[in-house]
């Protein structure tokens, strides 16, 4: 498995977003305060308006996504999306972070997943 890289480092990677209002699950923040950890200020977000645009951006390696297990299942099972983090979150907001699993992502991204929170 890759070595896991800090949250703190994830400032280092795109952050994909699905930003809709009224929000009402997780995102990049509620993310990192969920695992106690605050939002790194250099952190770069990219909001979508769309949640399939999030995972085609994540899909081609633009950078990491959150999301819930049932709608990305289907792409890790074909090899196009990784796990990127052992963190789980359960409730009505389950979401996980993955990331392309493919020859299009970076050698940081190959990289990286976050260990429960843990650097």
């Amino acid at each position: 498995m890759p070595r896991p890289i800090p949250p703190a480092d994830l400032s280092a990677f795109l952050l994909l977003s699905h930003r809709v209002l009224p929000q009402d699950w997780m995102d990049w923040p509620e993310w990192f305060d969920a695992i106690g950890w605050r939002l790194p200020q250099d952190a770069r977000i990219v909001h979508f308006d769309s949640f399939p645009l999030v995972l085609q951006a994540a899909v081609a390696g633009q950078g990491i996504a959150l999301g819930w297990r049932r709608t990305v299942t289907g792409l890790i099972d074909e090899g196009k999306l990784i796990r990127a983090s052992r963190r789980q979150f359960d409730g009505p907001r389950k979401f996980r972070s993955f990331a392309a699993h493919d020859g299009a992502i970076t050698p940081k991204l190959k990289r990286f997943s976050i260990g429960c929170g843990r650097s």
